[in-house]
């Protein structure tokens, strides 16, 4: 969210400041009032809004980190006895193994 928010808030500011640009500089040669939108103010409320948005999703992550770090997830071959015509025979399998340290 920080990344994007700051992303959309760039782009917002950017046609903020070309409209503005275009309106003095080509406002008094043309004769034409220049017309402005709103994608500019809206676009850098939304990504201001998504990057203080993004904080309590900071602030969560920190708390998760401990749980995170007690837990490990991992392949290993794990073996099977199965019966083939009259023999036992050992086969190996993949496994996912899932550890969590308490």
């Amino acid at each position: 969210m920080l990344g994007g928010g700051t992303l959309i808030a760039t782009i917002g500011v950017g046609i903020g400041v070309a409209e503005v640009t275009e309106a003095v500089i080509l406002g008094p040669f043309s004769g034409e009032e220049a017309q402005t939108s709103s994608a500019g103010p809206i676009l850098t409320l939304v990504g201001l809004t998504a990057m203080v948005g993004s904080i309590p999703l900071f602030i969560a992550a920190g708390r998760n980190k401990k749980k995170a770090a007690a837990a490990s997830l991992s392949f290993k071959m794990e073996n099977a006895t199965q019966l083939n015509r009259l023999a036992f025979v050992t086969s190996q399998y993949p496994a996912v193994s899932y550890k969590i340290r308490l």
